[in-house]
């Protein structure tokens, strides 16, 4: 019986890897999906994965949304960030950028910071790992699908 559940929550999860993470981008890169509307595919597979997680009753502690080490962790990341951050700062007002990117305005630059950065994660640990652990996957596995997606 337990075999039984394993195989069919591998199951779920082989076909929310095809229909949720490789067959937006699949429909981009082959062209059935103009370029031009990726943002509202990718859109549309985050709300449709967030519908997932719900269905799942994923917990926040499975999706490792924790105030437990929040502290401990920003002190450790923020001193970095803010180096690499200086870092790039002097490069970019030395050597200039090396593409252009006025096209864009600081709006889009404020909503991948904000919003999207954030579902990526969401999307590819948070949610992965959860639904590959209750598949009962190894975690090398988990670690080498959710590299590949």
């Amino acid at each position: 019986m337990q075999t039984k559940l394993v195989d069919k929550e591998l199951q779920k999860v082989i076909l929310i890897m095809i229909f949720g993470y490789i067959l937006p981008a699949l429909l981009i890169f082959l062209g059935l999906v103009p370029f031009s509307w990726r943002f509202y595919l990718l859109i549309l597979a985050t709300i449709a994965i967030f519908a997932i997680a719900r269905l799942y009753r994923v917990s926040p502690i499975e999706l490792g949304l924790t105030a437990q080490n929040l502290g401990k962790s920003l002190k450790a990341i923020t001193p970095l960030t803010l180096v690499c951050a200086l870092l790039m700062f002097l490069y970019y007002s030395i050597q200039g950028p090396r593409i252009d990117n006025s096209a864009y305005t600081w709006t889009f630059y404020l909503f991948f910071v904000l919003v999207s950065s954030p579902i990526q994660e969401f999307l590819y640990r948070g949610f992965l790992f959860s639904i590959f652990s209750r598949a009962k996957l190894g975690t090398w596995i988990q670690i080498l699908l959710s590299s590949f997606l």
